[in-house]
Formats: C-alpha cells, sequence, structure tokens
C-alpha cells in the first residue's frame, strides 16, 4: 500500500475523529484540522492510544474566519510538496442566526464559505499528487430548492434550512469543481456519511443515529475505494453512487453559486 496524505477538515470529533484514526492505522499520513489547540491534542492523543501511530501533522484555524483558513492554505503549501486527499468534513449547525468575524451567516460561512475558500487554495497541491481526491460531506437531506435572495438568512432564518442550504451548496460546489478538473488528474464527489449519532446530529435533530464506524466507513470508500478511480462529480450515499435533488444537477444554479462565492471572497479580501 502507498500512504497517502491526508486533509481531514474538522477531525477533533465525531466522523472526522473516527476516519482520521481509522486512515492512520490503515499507514496513511494523516493532518488534523481544529478549531482549539487543546482539541488537536486530545484528538492526536486518541488516535495514538487506538492505533499507536502518530498522525503527521495538525493544522489549527477557525473557519469562522477567513483570514485563518488563508493562513491553514498558506501553511499546507509551505510545508507539503503534495497532498493526496482532502476531505471537507467540517461543519456546524447554528439553530438561531449566528454570524462569523467576516459577517457571514455562520452555516452557509463555514459550511460552504470556508471549504470553497480551502479547497482551491489547497488545488496545487492536488494536482502534484499521482492521483489526488477531494471527498466533500454533503448530506441526504440537502435542500429541495434554493432562494439565493434568502442565501445568508437575509429574509427570515430557520436552523434546519440553513443547514440543508449549506448541504445543498456542499453538491453544487463539487459539481462545478469537478468541470473545473476536468484537464486534471483531480477528482472531486460528495456524498452522505449516513445518519450519524454525533454532536451536530444531537444538536439539530436529536439523540439518535448510527455508530461514528459507519460514517467514518463511508467516507473512507470515496476517499481510497479504487472503483472510484477516475470518477468525479459524483454524490455518494452507502457507498454507492446514486442522484443528488434534481436542484444539484443545475449547472447554471451551481455557477450561479460558484459566481456568488467568489464575489464574497473578493469582498473580504479587501
Amino acid at each position: 500500500m502507498n500512504a497517502k496524505t491526508i486533509l481531514i477538515t474538522g477531525s477533533t470529533d465525531g466522523i472526522g475523529l473516527e476516519t482520521a484514526k481509522n486512515l492512520t492505522a490503515k499507514g496513511h499520513k494523516v493532518i488534523l484540522h481544529g478549531r482549539k489547540e487543546k482539541r488537536l491534542n486530545e484528538a492526536k492523543s486518541y488516535i495514538y492510544k487506538n492505533t499507536k501511530l502518530d498522525v503527521i501533522d495538525t493544522v489549527q484555524a477557525d473557519f469562522a474566519k477567513i483570514d485563518e483558513v488563508k493562513q491553514m492554505a498558506s501553511y499546507m503549501n509551505n510545508t507539503y510538496s503534495s497532498l493526496d486527499l482532502l476531505i471537507n468534513n467540517a461543519g456546524v449547525f447554528r439553530k438561531f442566526i449566528e454570524y462569523t468575524d467576516d459577517g457571514l451567516e455562520k452555516t452557509f460561512g463555514i459550511n460552504h464559505i470556508a471549504h470553497f475558500l480551502l479547497t482551491q487554495e489547497l488545488l496545487p497541491l492536488l494536482i502534484q499528487s499521482e492521483q489526488g481526491r477531494i471527498v466533500v460531506v454533503s448530506s441526504m437531506i440537502h435542500a429541495n430548492d434554493i432562494d439565493f435572495s434568502n442565501l445568508q438568512g437575509e429574509k427570515f432564518y430557520d436552523g434546519n434550512e440553513a443547514y440543508s442550504r449549506s448541504k445543498l451548496a456542499n453538491l453544487l460546489f463539487c459539481k462545478a469543481l469537478s468541470r473545473r478538473l476536468e484537464e486534471t488528474k483531480v477528482t472531486v464527489n460528495a456524498l452522505h456519511p449516513g445518519v450519524i449519532n454525533t454532536k451536530l446530529l444531537k444538536a439539530s435533530f436529536g439523540p439518535f443515529g448510527n455508530a461514528l464506524s459507519e460514517g467514518a466507513e463511508n467516507l473512507i470508500f470515496a476517499a481510497l475505494d479504487p472503483s472510484l478511480s477516475g470518477v468525479s462529480g459524483k454524490y455518494l450515499k452507502d457507498s454507492r453512487i446514486t442522484e443528488p435533488a434534481k436542484i444539484a444537477t443545475d449547472q447554471d444554479i451551481q455557477e450561479k453559486l460558484w459566481d456568488i462565492s467568489e464575489k464574497i471572497l473578493e469582498k473580504h479580501s479587501k
């Protein structure tokens, strides 16, 4: 087995941590990401306790701060010559509207904009890999509609709708990015990880769900399975390619969200 260098966002707990532990146990070079140094150290210790192996690195960045996402990307680009796999796993649910330091609605800003930025900043590293992969964690509850005039709760806010909309944004981003990567060896696919008993699920829908191991298995399938070699722009559920909501396949909507996302970042880079 060729050990792969893998960055997992939001990997200090839940599915991200379980995935990091399992990939480390398989001999891969895992880079943990988290918001707080204390949580990163705890996650690193947990993985070592369970595998007797060290993750190769940790990166700290608050995805509610665009500057910290940029700093994280800069660190990665200055430290590594290539990246085989990026798993965009970090996500939040907010029952009531909150805003990032940059004035973005927090669910949209963290779940979509931060990953939109990070992924593009890390593309040079992924292109240097023999076959780079990007895995985008979406959800089966991605929205069936999108109101661009209420993209960030400008007219009204509902926590469940905001989360669902952000998961649709993940899918739209995946589809649009796959077209932009057609001339490279880098692939990007999105997935529903399963209804998993995580902190986010408890906060949003209640204390239920399947084991973390199921979610990790689904992520690892998308990340490493040979059957997905060269496959891009797809949506996976239960480790199988399936069709997302029809709206996610609309190229005009994909491109509109891409343009809006770029304008948001342009505004906040001034």
